[in-house]
């Protein structure tokens, strides 16, 4: 379920900005916010969307994306720890240790780390409202390596998780055809 709201938040701000686009005729990028390549590039982008009509537009997507990313990491997490306990199953059943032992440990540890990437995307979001409102940049200490490591911690548990679902998937076959 965490999985579908986080697709139908996210295809929301798809929506909203394809009509935005439309409407003002102005291309609009979320990363060129959260990745200014510092504080003068971001003045200048809060400088740019000053105006009401893009402002609002903007907080209107950070106020969806508080609904993308409460949805989007505990699904990672979830799908870190469902993917976990199939991997303990898959020990269990085969009568063996091996390399699952690592990937059960990982798995913990980086659906773990779920929260910190939710931590980060949120205090992001807070600092860009305050910043969208203010009209300028403040501290932007750690703001762009925050969401780096966001993406990256998101990413990771996604893929590790994937992967090891498949593993799952084609060991416990390879067991049934014993």
């Amino acid at each position: 379920m965490l999985i579908v709201m986080a697709f139908t938040a996210m295809i929301t701000m798809r929506i909203k900005q394809k009509q935005f686009e439309v409407a003002s005729g102005k291309q609009f990028n979320i990363m060129d916010f959260e990745l200014p390549k510092g504080k003068t590039n971001l003045n200048q982008l809060l400088t740019d969307w000053a105006a009401e009509p893009e402002k609002h537009f903007i907080l209107t997507q950070l106020s969806i994306d508080y609904i993308f990313m409460s949805t989007l990491f505990p699904a990672i997490l979830s799908l870190c720890f469902w993917s976990r306990e199939k991997l303990i199953i898959l020990r269990k059943k085969s009568n063996k240790t091996g390399k699952e032992g690592k990937i059960i440990n990982a798995l913990k540890y980086v659906g773990i780390a779920q929260l910190l990437a939710w931590l980060f995307d949120f205090c992001e979001n807070v600092r860009l409202e305050k910043w969208i409102n203010q009209g300028v940049a403040g501290n932007m200490f750690l703001f762009e390596e925050m969401v780096m490591i966001k993406f990256a911690i998101g990413i990771l548990g996604a893929l590790l998780a994937i992967i090891s679902m498949v593993y799952y998937v084609v060991k416990i076959k390879a067991l049934k055809t014993k």
